[in-house]
């Protein structure tokens, strides 16, 4: 698995995994929009695997107290994020879960940044 990244985005990322389990993100640091929102949009590139965001599970963050999730569909995820532990934690890891309709998973993990 490979990775090709961007730098900082401000309120949605788009992922792309083909095939052979290649991810590629817009950015592998995004900050929410003015509303705390980030969209988050996955993209199957290859002929044969279809990849979603893995079913009840699609996201982990750490510190996750300032996080909620409000929509997830098979290739769209929105959380919003208040920012309000920006003080103490400015960065928060988090990890994508994704899924193919063979069963196959994976996982990657950008950076949230909070907004300034």
């Amino acid at each position: 698995m490979t990775y090709e990244t961007a730098d900082l985005a401000i309120g949605a990322v788009t992922i792309t995994v083909d095939d052979q389990r290649k991810i590629t993100y817009s950015s592998d640091e995004v900050e929410p929009d003015v509303n705390g929102n980030i969209v988050f949009t996955l993209q199957s590139a290859g002929p044969n695997k279809i990849w979603n965001f893995k079913q009840n599970d699609p996201i982990n963050i750490n510190n996750p107290s300032n996080f909620t999730t409000t929509s997830v569909s098979a290739t769209s995820l929105t959380i919003n994020d208040t920012s309000a532990d920006k003080a103490t934690n400015p960065t928060h890891n988090y990890t994508i879960k994704i899924e193919n309709q063979n069963g196959d998973e994976l996982a990657f993990d950008p950076v949230i940044k909070d907004r300034v």
